[in-house]
């Protein structure tokens, strides 16, 4: 709540060095959330393929 306080605060004119940082962090944090999201749809689109097509169940899966 206090970050978007500070943020609401810095859009109307009171500049705080909270918001600066949060502002700055966003550019060098694409390149992991891309890679987190291009892997977590990779591993989903295998785990489909793997269910639909009646392959080995993943370890520790229930047997039955």
């Amino acid at each position: 709540m206090q970050l978007l306080l500070g943020w609401l605060a810095d859009r109307l004119g009171l500049s705080n060095p909270v918001t600066r940082a949060a502002d700055g962090a966003g550019s060098h944090t694409t390149l992991p959330l891309a890679t987190l999201t291009v892997t977590a749809f990779a591993a989903t689109v295998r785990t489909v393929r793997r269910r639909l097509s009646g392959g080995p169940k993943p370890l520790g899966a229930a047997s039955g």
